[in-house]
């Protein structure tokens, strides 16, 4: 009897024995599966850094519209008021002018074709002061008889000119432009005889209109002023040959003219 309540005895410390270093096991086992936590936590700043390149991108565009305006290249207009002279061999002008020269003024269009090529239009209107000449004037009737004629009339010319044609520009050294161009003309002239060519009286006066094509070629200097953005003043010199066909006035004979052509003005580009 005494022996078996001993057994039991050692069994139940045994049992608590064994019960002890179990307890104090089982906790020690999740203490490393905490710091996985820990682990995750850094990935948090990661939002932080993609919002950064967002505003950047539209700067630079908006920076560079400004520049873009002011380069002339395809789809500039220009207008702009010249003067013009053509100078004429024919000692028959001297009854119309007391220089050896057909001088004009007027206006020019011009559209950028590219940076270096333009294409221009111009109209221009001459008339030298009317001059008092000596000039016989025979009328003849119908049936051949009584000639007269009659003497110390006025004389006066008037011309209107149109041309058209191309400039090729190089590129703009130190502000100048060097150009070279070459135009097709016409001229409309009408040359009057009369004791008085500013009245409009036709009774004795003789009266005649022609026609004749041509062509002038130039080279010139351009110097262009930045006025704004959008806005160019480019004042311009060109010189060079011009010469037409005989201008010729049916019964009254022709005016040649050929020779030194030369136009400055000042234009407007936009």
């Amino acid at each position: 009897m005494t022996t078996a309540l001993l057994l039991l005895s050692r069994l139940a410390m045994a049992d608590d024995a064994a019960g002890t270093p179990a307890s104090t096991e089982a906790p020690a086992t999740p203490a490393p599966a905490e710091p996985a936590p820990a682990e995750s936590a850094p990935a948090e700043p990661a939002p932080t850094s993609a919002p950064t390149p967002a505003p950047a991108s539209p700067e630079p565009a908006a920076m560079t519209l400004g520049p873009t305006v002011t380069t002339r290249t395809r789809g500039a207009f220009s207008v702009g008021v010249e003067g013009s002279t053509l100078a004429t061999p024919d000692d028959a002008w001297a009854m119309f002018a007391d220089t050896a020269a057909l001088n004009a003024v007027g206006v020019r269009a011009g559209y950028a074709l590219g940076e270096h090529l333009a294409a221009t239009a111009a109209w221009q209107a001459g008339r030298p002061t009317p001059s008092q000449t000596e000039v016989d004037v025979v009328y003849t009737e119908d049936d051949g008889s009584m000639p007269m004629y009659g003497a110390s009339y006025a004389s006066a010319f008037k011309a209107h000119q149109v041309t058209a044609g191309v400039r090729y520009l190089d590129t703009e050294r130190s502000g100048v432009r060097v150009y070279g161009g070459l135009d097709l003309a016409m001229m409309l002239a009408d040359v009057t005889f009369d004791t008085d060519v500013d009245r409009d009286d036709p009774l004795g006066e003789v009266n005649r209109q022609a026609a004749a094509f041509g062509g002038v070629g130039t080279v010139g200097l351009r110097v262009p002023i930045q006025v704004d953005s959008r806005l160019v003043l480019a004042p311009y010199a060109e010189v060079g040959y011009g010469a037409y066909l005989p201008v010729r006035f049916d019964d009254l004979g022709a005016l040649d003219f050929g020779g030194l052509a030369a136009r400055g003005g000042i234009a407007l580009d936009f």
